[in-house]
């Protein structure tokens, strides 16, 4: 697997959130008909062939993304055949781990398609499938298409870290993204991605890097945002530098002053390094057909302390404590 570890970003491997309860490359249970010599023969496996029904699941979900990939350099996708969906030289870039409560289920935690070069027409129906998810890395020469999910937010309660960077995704930033409350790291910078900053952003209060750079997003940048910067939230990371906002307010200004927020290359008046005038006219002249940030949001986890309040006895929330970091993926 490859050493690159956040990204654009450099985060500290001591990050204090978790990710992976112990990274497993493990076989499953045996395949019939299958040659040692032979480790991707093509094969129609059961539901009886894997260790969970999660992993055949999985596996299903991998398949269809799988038959969705139009250019594969590395042949990465022959790997990924069989029912051995964490074995050692098996679907490489899905790693998996046990699950942290007592029935330490295995399942897949993270997939890792840096340096792949995979081109796929979208994400939805992928991403979105792996109930145990805490890092989807797919930064550095993959050309993955199509707009962020709005499904996304259903990884709400485990994703940790997206990585997204430089990839050609395109559509509205979609206001679920704001949902990832627990996300520590969101990194989606040059892609295509446009409209607004979704007011849901200001729900982010686990995010610690935040790059939306080099894409095509206008509009204010919201004030709540970055305000993150301070005791209601983590962020210490942000970039929005080369798309076309038009205005910050006085949290931002204070996060520009600091270095927090880097806006080069934008379209804010007052502000140094801002694309030419002629340029942003361009551009701001253009229709616009992304809808306007709400101004009332409400963060999931204002709901969160209602539902841990009203849940029935014998329901306990997701414990990742016991969780390691980032760095036992390359151990």
């Amino acid at each position: 697997m490859a050493k690159y570890l956040f990204g654009s970003f450099a985060i500290s491997v001591c990050l204090t959130l978790s990710l992976v309860a112990a990274t497993t490359r493990e076989p499953s249970h045996p395949e019939p008909s299958r040659k040692i010599s032979e480790p991707f023969v093509s094969y129609s496996p059961q539901p009886q062939h894997f260790p969970n029904e999660g992993l055949y699941k999985a596996y299903l979900v991998i398949q269809r993304f799988k038959s969705r990939i139009s250019s594969d350099p590395k042949n990465i996708t022959t790997t990924w055949s069989g029912h051995d969906i964490c074995g050692r030289k098996t679907y490489l870039g899905f790693h998996c781990g046990r699950t942290p409560d007592l029935a330490k289920k295995l399942t897949i935690m993270a997939v890792d398609f840096n340096d792949f070069g995979l081109s796929a027409p979208m994400l939805e129906g992928f991403i979105d499938q792996f109930p145990d998810l805490v890092l989807f890395q797919a930064s550095s020469n993959n050309k993955l298409t199509g707009p962020i999910p709005p499904s996304i937010m259903h990884m709400q309660d485990f994703l940790l870290e997206m990585h997204l960077l430089n990839n050609q995704l395109s559509g509205c930033l979609p206001n679920e993204l704001g949902m990832l409350t627990k996300t520590a790291v969101i990194d989606a910078g040059m892609n295509q991605l446009t409209g607004p900053i979704p007011s849901s952003f200001s729900c982010l209060n686990s995010v610690e890097q935040l790059n939306l750079g080099g894409n095509r997003l206008y509009g204010q940048v919201p004030d709540a945002l970055c305000k993150l910067a301070g005791p209601a939230g983590r962020l210490s990371n942000l970039t929005l530098s080369g798309n076309y906002f038009t205005s910050v307010g006085p949290a931002c200004s204070a996060l520009i002053k600091d270095g927090v927020l880097d806006v080069k290359y934008n379209c804010i008046p007052g502000v140094a390094n801002q694309r030419a005038a002629a340029e942003c006219a361009s551009f701001l002249s253009q229709p616009k057909t992304c809808p306007a940030a709400n101004a009332r949001v409400v963060c999931p986890a204002a709901d969160a302390k209602k539902n841990a309040a009203a849940a029935p006895e014998g329901t306990a929330a997701r414990d990742y404590s016991s969780y390691v970091t980032y760095a036992t993926l390359h151990e």
